[in-house]
């Protein structure tokens, strides 16, 4: 299944099944849910996405999230760490380079 991204006036297309090829080889299961606070949630090996995002923002909140599972696996709850905030930023720093890294590629 491929989707087509609109960023900055320019056509992306990515691979819904990459970013799913992903998650199943980390034994993680992805579902939609009605949130009503976060666009997405990662709790052990689920991921929450919020129903009805844009196509550009379930890209991002996946990068999103998988850089949260990487960078931060083992490191216990976040949500209730003082450094919670550090925490997110790196996370959006990864996301922000793994979509640079797929706008490269997909060029």
């Amino acid at each position: 299944l491929a989707v087509t991204l609109s960023k900055n006036n320019e056509t992306v297309e990515r691979t819904v099944n990459d970013w799913i090829q992903i998650t199943e080889q980390n034994n993680m299961k992805i579902r939609s849910y009605d949130f009503k606070a976060s666009p997405s949630y990662l709790k052990g090996n689920r991921i929450g996405m919020k129903s009805n995002m844009t196509l550009e923002e379930v890209d991002y909140e996946l990068a999103y999230i998988l850089a949260h599972f990487f960078i931060h696996k083992g490191e216990g709850d976040l949500i209730h760490n003082p450094d919670y905030k550090i925490y997110n930023a790196r996370a959006e720093r990864a996301a922000d380079m793994i979509i640079k890294m797929l706008d490269i590629a997909f060029a």
